[in-house]
């Protein structure tokens, strides 16, 4: 029989309050259970990772709907094992990761790449319940695509970068705080010689890499780098490489600090520079050099208007005293012209230099080469500089052999030779000096050498002596006369005739030796018997009394200058001639056709005409042949081949009156 318990109503009202209680309070919490189930739905539906839940035996337990992307999911899907899901990439590594993570493993991270070119980084940790610490595995898709390909250009950028600076001529290298190499590019190996294996983690110092003499400006710079006082900076240097050869290199240098402000290393940019260092250099001598020429050629043009002066101040008194003087006597008169002669001839070797020299520096010198006699000349030189020997009191010494010295060259020019060197050993010598010239013929050369006592040669001048425009005696004695283009022309003229020469004294006040070297010629039998001295070494007063020893010629002078026509012609019927005047080459053609002179001496710088056309029209007359045409001209005409055809003959300015009685006694 059941027995029956007797409950107090207020008992069963407490219990029943109890109960409404706890019911309301597990309604709340699954309202509660259900808001947090919405809101994890509503999280998985709005994630844009594809994620899957899978339980313990690796069936589908849930999917978030960005899975779609990677799976082809369905309602059917969940329960169904992972290895049967059609993936859109190769999912052979996600079960072994899957199992990996059941059993306890680290949580797997790889990245997958889908059928239609897109990236998910997959990463598989373990599913934890309170209960479980590992109830199943989850498994996460991330689409990095855009991370992926990022990478993908930063590493072509990188390889891009990688060759350009392996193909550059500029090398670079890396190097940390204490000096050590940490990177040596291909270029680096290229210019300076080392490959990378063997200066990684050496020093500049210990490799040598920096000459000696910059080795201290280069740590100064290094360690100004480390010291953050700039942040880069260029630099050039020498530098050694491997094979012991040197080079210039610039150096451009940048600093690398981190964000806290350490230096984390030096970068340093190496071009080779060695050639724009020779060009810099060969410009910085080329402008020193036009520096100096410029230098010299206004030194030159002072002095040359200083020489100029020099003869013409004796030519302008003399003139003016003859002027009041209405009757000199005879003595006045004489040393009147032999003073004026002199100073004319004076100019005249002093604008015959300069034609020298430019036509020496145009190539336009034509040697007539014969064999020469260079004894001979040198008797002949002496000879014709006794006068100033005399004056100065010089002794004197001639060592010259008897017999014949042969030498194929130009008289005329070789004679200029010994007169420039013999006119300075005579002006650089203090009066009362001993001059000794000797020729020795050696080893198939002739040696012809002059030995002065005079005032030597400064050792700083003797590097330029034979340079053109250049008085390094003049300007210490400062009163012999000379433009300084003197020894530049032996110089220029013995090389045309394949000979050399050369100064040597030991300073100021020892005295100089000057020897040309020519090569020895054998006898020829178009061997002179004598030369004579070109007009220019003629130091002879000319004749002032005493009838004109040619028989009279009729004559032309033809010239656009009013005065040079008037004074030729003056001259010309002083010394007994028939003459006649044309100031145009028009006026010549007809006057020769109705006058007949035998004798033209003819302007080649004609304003209507030059001489070469008239001289052409003139080839073609019958009269031609009883015509002697002398060219009158500033230029010589030697090195043009057609004036020496049109030609018979030619005057250089300014002619005087032995020039125009050498054309004239010509039958």
């Amino acid at each position: 029989m059941t027995k029956i318990t007797n409950f107090k109503p207020e008992t069963l009202a407490a219990d029943n309050r109890a109960l409404n209680r706890l019911n309301q309070a597990l309604q709340d919490k699954v309202r509660e259970l259900e808001s947090v189930n919405n809101d994890l739905n509503n999280l998985l539906l709005s994630s844009e990772v594809a994620t899957l839940f899978l339980d313990p035996e690796l069936r589908l337990r849930r999917f978030t709907p960005a899975s779609d992307a990677l799976f082809d999911l369905g309602p059917t899907a969940i329960g169904r094992p992972v290895s049967d899901l059609q993936a859109r990439f190769d999912s052979a590594g996600l079960l072994a990761d899957a199992c990996a993570v059941l059993a306890g493993q680290s949580p797997a991270a790889r990245e997958v790449a889908t059928d239609n070119g897109r990236w998910f980084s997959l990463r598989l940790r373990p599913y934890r319940t309170p209960s479980e610490p590992i109830a199943g595995v989850v498994a996460s898709f991330s689409d990095c695509t855009a991370s992926r390909l990022a990478e993908q250009r930063y590493r072509e950028t990188l390889g891009r970068l990688k060759r350009h600076m392996d193909n550059s001529p500029v090398a670079s290298m890396e190097w940390d705080i204490k000096g050590r190499l940490l990177g040596w590019s291909p270029a680096a190996e290229r210019i300076l010689g080392w490959n990378e294996q063997a200066v990684i983690g050496q020093t500049l110092e210990e490799l040598c890499l920096v000459h000696a003499a910059d080795r201290d400006h280069m740590r100064s710079v290094r360690e100004a780098l480390f010291r953050g006082e700039f942040e880069h900076n260029r630099i050039p240097v020498r530098n050694r490489r491997a094979d012991g050869r040197m080079i210039w290199c610039e150096w451009y240098n940048s600093a690398l600090h981190d964000s806290a402000g350490q230096l984390v290393s030096i970068l340093s940019l190496v071009v080779d520079v060695t050639e724009r260092q020779a060009l810099e250099d060969n410009l910085r001598n080329t402008t020193a050099r036009l520096a100096e020429a410029d230098r010299r050629k206004n030194a030159f043009l002072a002095l040359l208007g200083h020489e100029l002066r020099n003869p013409l101040a004796p030519v302008r008194s003399t003139l003016d005293a003859l002027a009041l003087t209405p009757q000199p006597d005879s003595s006045t008169y004489k040393q009147a012209v032999c003073r004026i002669d002199r100073q004319m001839r004076h100019l005249e070797r002093l604008v015959q230099d300069l034609l020298d020299a430019a036509r020496i520096n145009r190539s336009a010198i034509v040697l007539r080469r014969q064999s020469e006699d260079l004894a001979a000349l040198a008797r002949e030189t002496v000879e014709a500089l006794a006068n100033p020997l005399a004056e100065r009191a010089h002794r004197l010494e001639l060592e010259l052999p008897n017999d014949p010295v042969w030498v194929q060259g130009d008289a005329t020019r070789l004679v200029q030779v010994l007169t420039n060197l013999l006119d300075n050993a005579i002006k650089y010598t203090e009066p009362g000096g001993q001059i000794h010239l000797s020729l020795n013929c050696q080893d198939g050369q002739v040696c012809l050498s002059i030995t002065d006592t005079g005032q030597g040669i400064a050792a700083e001048d003797q590097h330029w002596l034979f340079d053109a425009f250049t008085r390094g005696a003049e300007d210490r004695v400062g009163r012999e006369s000379g433009l300084g283009i003197g020894l530049a022309l032996v110089r220029q003229l013995v090389e045309l005739h394949q000979g050399r020469v050369e100064a040597h004294s030991a300073g100021v006040g020892c005295g100089a030796t000057f020897n040309v070297w020519l090569p020895v010629a054998e006898v020829a039998s178009d061997a002179p018997n004598g030369t004579e001295p070109p007009e220019s070494q003629r130091d002879t007063a000319p004749e002032l009394s005493g009838q004109p020893a040619l028989r009279a010629r009729r004559v032309m002078v033809v010239d656009d200058e009013p005065e040079i026509l008037e004074a030729t012609a003056v001259l010309l019927r002083a010394l007994g001639h028939q003459v006649q005047t044309a100031a145009t080459g028009a006026e010549a053609l007809e006057r020769i056709g109705t006058d007949a002179p035998e004798i033209v001496f003819l302007d080649v710088g004609l304003p209507d005409m030059d001489g070469l056309e008239l001289a052409r029209h003139l080839a073609n007359w019958p009269q031609r042949r009883g015509l002697r045409l002398v060219a009158v001209s500033g230029y010589s005409l030697v090195e043009q081949p057609e004036a020496t055809e049109l030609f018979d003959d030619q005057l250089l300015k300014p002619a005087g009156r032995q020039d125009f009685e050498r054309v004239l006694a010509v039958e």
